[in-house]
């Protein structure tokens, strides 16, 4: 398996791991938003576990990351979890 260094020197992310989580936000957001449908397709696809809009991954992250609380994921919200 390839080594990829995800943070800098600074311990923030790297340029090309930004690029590939931007990828990704994009595969699974709508209109360049996440919304809880939208993040529930990626813990799905990421992990392979079903889940609902319900599940304690979802809401967390929302209750975390969702800065202004409008029930929608930023790019910048999303990569914050890493």
């Amino acid at each position: 398996m390839p080594y990829a260094k995800l943070l800098d020197e600074s311990r923030n992310l790297t340029q090309r791991v930004v690029e590939v989580f931007t990828e990704v936000f994009q595969r699974f957001s709508t209109d360049g938003k996440m919304t809880r449908h939208d993040l529930v397709k990626f813990v799905e696809g990421s992990t392979q576990d079903l889940c609902n809009i319900n599940d304690s991954r979802i809401t967390e992250m929302f209750d975390r990351y969702d800065d202004d609380k409008d029930n929608l994921l930023t790019l910048p919200n999303f990569l914050q979890f890493y």
